[in-house]
């Protein structure tokens, strides 16, 4: 059309008029030659039901049967008076329609498409096309599912479509797919579905989860769009095939995480990426929770406080910074973590496409052995990799379990922190399970290249030397710890005089008996040191601040809040008159720096909780 006169809308557009009792009815609406035409469709939705932004109904397995079908039919309507409105606007600049004469033109078009509906509920178009395309739609226009989600759904519906194409007879309804066709496609998958443009075989993990992702998508797909009934659905299962890989996922060791954390990067995306990915390996938290920490983060009197909701789970995680590296890198960003992408799947990809090589370039090195099941081998294959290839964006959840496991957490306590909380899923994280050779390395790394904990004596430089990490021109790789001199001292006695580490086994050379009954008259040494050590200095509240102490730690293994310890331990101090000027040095008392090596040998797994606890008490 050259007359500038003649214009019209690029795409026409829907919107509800005034609700009723009946549902609120909808409106077509566009701008022709510079007059307005608003049209009725002749059907009516529940506003609950509208979608403004997409303009369509919303179809979710949670509204009935009836409502669902009246949300399909309204679908197709607006699709009918989508098509029509584009025919209109093409057969305008074809045939050079004049523009006193377009709105009647529109009309007739209009008039032409509700003739053949006869105002009528309508077939849904999605019946009229093939069981994979529908899939597909389905998963197109879920909200609710991210992208990276999506990617992976995409993948699987294409191994459905490529057995369904290859199987007779055809599949065409939902109601003709059952358990056994999914047992028939892992079959099929496993002699015949190889990566596209001769990339090879796929891992038997893989064809399980397609077998997985398309079994859930059947159920969900079928229910919303009211092809079968929510029984129905659930009947249709899949069975895995047999797997003989190992499950041989990496957790990185703390003195790698503290590689990767006094790592300079060489651009500032691939510090980001690493101070995020360092974060997971502190916090615990998956890639789309930590790059949120910053919106739900707050200090409670010296506490670093997170409430977490999570993006997976939607549930509610209350957790504590336990590792000084983690409150390091919030205080590095003004506690405000890197912004990596738009949203998840981009902070993901990044981190996927960039930590290998950042890993690689901050000194982690060393081999793995992988074992991987290919589809249409009887045996495994057994290959070796560099340590740094198995680095992903989730060996920073497993780092986190692993960590804390070897400091002999239990999986139930580690879980309010990952918020897991079935056992069992947290020990599948764990990598030192069975593993007495990271006991061993962990045992043998110094205890200031291991990551600390928050207000540890070694953040404090405490009896301990200041960390090669913190000398400059030293590099990326630690230099190896120049221990002190203890002729004929036990390891567990290097530090800050006797103590017992939490060790699977004796030191070499020593007999498992004598060990142990070293270790238990050790344990009975510092009990008496702890309790009669300067008592003097300890006013009149010596013997019952142990107990106070035994007190938070009980509270503490059985997982209480913080700020429900702080209120209950007040009432202890109250009922059983306990001096807290033993900690104030202005009363002569005796400070944190003197009772806190024997805090952290009778209570190895609290003692940062119980110092934090104290400090609240005291304030």
């Amino acid at each position: 059309m050259k007359d500038k006169d003649a214009t019209i809308s690029k795409s026409c557009r829907f919107f509800l008029g005034d609700a009723s009792v009946t549902g609120a009815p909808i409106y077509f609406f566009c701008r022709v030659n510079g007059v307005q035409i608003k049209r009725s469709l002749g059907v009516r939705i529940e506003t609950r039901c509208w979608d403004p932004y997409s303009q369509q109904a919303i179809i979710k397995k949670s509204y009935n049967e009836k409502t669902r079908t009246n949300n399909l039919m309204i679908n197709s309507v607006i699709g009918d008076y989508k098509d029509a409105y584009k025919s209109f606007c093409t057969y305008v600049e074809t045939e050079k329609v004049k523009p006193e004469k377009l709105v009647s033109t529109l009309s007739k078009f209009l008039y032409l498409m509700e003739s053949k509906q006869c105002r009528k509920p309508v077939k849904p178009v999605e019946d009229q096309l093939d069981l994979i395309t529908r899939i597909k739609r389905y998963v197109r226009d879920r909200k609710d599912i991210s992208f990276s989600t999506k990617v992976n759904y995409g993948r699987a519906i294409k191994a459905f479509g490529a057995f369904l194409d290859a199987r007779k007879p055809k599949i065409t309804s939902f109601s003709q797919i059952d358990t056994e066709l999914f047992i028939e496609m892992g079959r099929w998958m496993l002699n015949n579905y190889t990566r596209h443009n001769g990339g090879g075989l796929y891992q038997v993990a893989t064809l399980n989860d397609f077998l997985k992702f398309n079994c859930s998508l059947v159920r969900a797909a079928a229910v919303d769009l009211g092809e079968l009934k929510y029984e129905e659905a659930q009947r249709i299962s899949y069975i895995s095939l047999k797997n003989k890989a190992s499950d041989d996922d990496i957790a990185l060791t703390d003195e790698e995480v503290m590689m990767l954390y006094h790592h300079k990067c060489d651009n500032e995306d691939d510090e980001l990426i690493k101070d995020v990915f360092v974060l997971e390996c502190v916090t615990g938290q998956r890639i789309s929770d930590t790059v949120k920490l910053d919106d739900c983060i707050e200090q409670v009197n010296g506490v670093y406080i997170v409430k977490l909701l999570s993006k997976k789970t939607s549930e509610l995680i209350v957790f504590d910074l336990i590792f000084d590296v983690a409150l390091k890198i919030l205080q590095k960003y003004d506690f405000t973590v890197p912004s990596l992408g738009k949203d998840d799947h981009a902070t993901k990809d990044k981190i996927n496409h960039n930590i290998k090589q950042i890993a690689r370039d901050a000194g982690i090195s060393g081999q793995e052995l992988k074992v991987y099941h290919y589809a249409g081998h009887d045996k495994p294959t057994t290959v070796k990799v560099d340590r740094w290839k198995c680095v992903t964006s989730h060996t920073g959840r497993r780092t986190f379990v692993t960590a804390l496991a070897l400091r002999g957490w239990t999986y139930e306590k580690i879980g309010k922190y990952t918020g897991q909380r079935n056992p069992k899923t947290v020990m599948h994280y764990d990598k030192s399970k069975g593993n007495p050779a990271m006991m061993a390395q962990f045992n043998a790394t110094d205890p200031q290249f291991r990551l600390q904990m928050i207000g540890s004596a070694v953040n404090m430089n405490h009896g301990y030397m200041v960390s090669p990490y913190s000398q400059p021109g030293l590099g990326t790789i630690p230099p190896q710890p120049v221990m002190p001199p203890h002729p004929q001292v036990l390891p567990f006695q290097q530090f800050y005089g006797p103590q017992v580490a939490p060790m699977a086994c004796p030191p070499n050379g020593v007999p498992q008996t004598t060990w142990k009954q070293q270790a238990i008259e050790v344990k009975a040494v510092e009990a008496q040191v702890v309790d009669d050590t300067k008592l003097e200095q300890l006013n009149s509240g010596g013997k019952g601040m142990i107990d106070l102490i035994r007190f938070v730690d009980e509270k503490l293994n059985n997982f209480m809040n913080p700020m429900s310890i702080v209120s209950e331990a007040k009432s202890f101090i109250a009922t059983n008159t306990i001096d807290m000027s033993w900690c104030s040095p202005t009363q002569g008392g005796m400070t944190f720096d003197f009772y806190r090596p024997k805090l952290q040998r009778l209570f190895p797994e609290n003692s940062a909780e119980i110092e934090q606890i104290l400090t609240m008490l005291i304030a």
